[in-house]
């Protein structure tokens, strides 16, 4: 498995948001299938003016196609959630319950805790964050290298 380089140059800011949107994943994944679904099963606004053609796709299937393809939301959304998939996927077995424990289990552990869990030091447990933070960030375009 390829280690991460943690020297990679990245602002504070940027570390923070891709700390604070990773622990938000469940939280994406739920508001991306209901913004999906909002447009799946929202009705269509109709013109009743009586005025000449409307510019409006009129076929349901190719205008449900064309606003899911349009939506910035659901594209940031998608994106985003596939490259915290893709570097989650990418990691070890233990790894990956680390992240779990650290971004996604609602858990009052401290740090001290988690490290004492995995047998691992505080660089350690400061290492493998970093790591899959930065690979997300590379991975969404928020972090160049």
């Amino acid at each position: 498995m390829r280690e991460f380089n943690v020297k990679w140059n990245v602002t504070e800011d940027d570390y923070t948001f891709l700390e604070k949107e990773t622990k938000l994943y469940p939280l994406y994944k739920k508001k991306l299938r209901e913004a999906i679904d909002d447009i799946i099963y929202s009705t269509p606004e109709r013109d009743t003016n009586g005025g000449g053609r409307s510019s409006e796709i009129s076929r349901p299937t190719e205008r449900i196609a064309f606003n899911l393809i349009e939506d910035a939301r659901i594209m940031w959304l998608k994106r985003f959630i596939d490259c915290v998939e893709f570097a989650y996927n990418e990691l070890e077995e233990e790894k990956q319950r680390f992240i779990q424990e650290i971004f996604w289990t609602h858990t009052t552990k401290t740090k001290k805790k988690i490290c004492k869990d995995f047998a691992i030091s505080t660089t350690t447990y400061d290492r493998w964050k970093k790591g899959f933070l930065l690979r997300v960030g590379l991975l969404t375009g928020i972090k160049r290298d």
